[in-house]
C-alpha cells in the first residue's frame, strides 16, 4: 500500500492534469473499480506512478503509406531501468478507442 505522501502527490498530479485528460480515462478507472472491487482512485494513482517517478518513454507513430490501412498506429513504451523490479513484469496492451 502506498504511504500518504505519494498518494497526495499522485492526486495533485491528477488534479493539475484533469482538464487535459479525456473523460474516457475516468470512466475506465470507474469500470476497473467496479469490476475488481478496488477503488477507482487506486487505479488512477497506479496510472500516474510513471509521472511521479519521471519514467522515460519511447514513442512512435506511423500513418499513411507506412501502414497497411493508412490509419494511425501509435506506440508508447515505458522505458524502465533494466534491473528495476518492475522490469520483471512485462505487459502489452492494445487499446482501440471509439472516439
Amino acid at each position: 500500500m502506498l504511504s500518504l505522501w505519494p498518494k497526495k502527490l499522485l492526486d495533485l498530479n491528477y488534479f493539475i492534469t484533469k482538464k487535459y485528460t479525456p473523460q474516457r480515462w475516468d470512466d475506465e478507472f470507474k469500470g476497473l473499480g467496479k469490476g475488481s472491487g478496488i477503488p477507482a482512485n487506486h487505479w488512477r494513482r497506479i496510472n500516474l506512478i510513471p509521472e511521479l517517478l519521471k519514467a522515460s518513454c519511447s514513442i512512435g507513430g506511423w500513418w499513411g503509406p507506412a501502414t497497411a490501412t493508412g490509419e494511425l498506429i501509435q506506440l508508447r513504451a515505458l522505458d524502465w531501468e533494466a534491473h528495476a523490479p518492475i522490469s520483471k513484469f512485462p505487459l502489452v496492451v492494445v487499446y482501440h478507442p471509439t472516439e
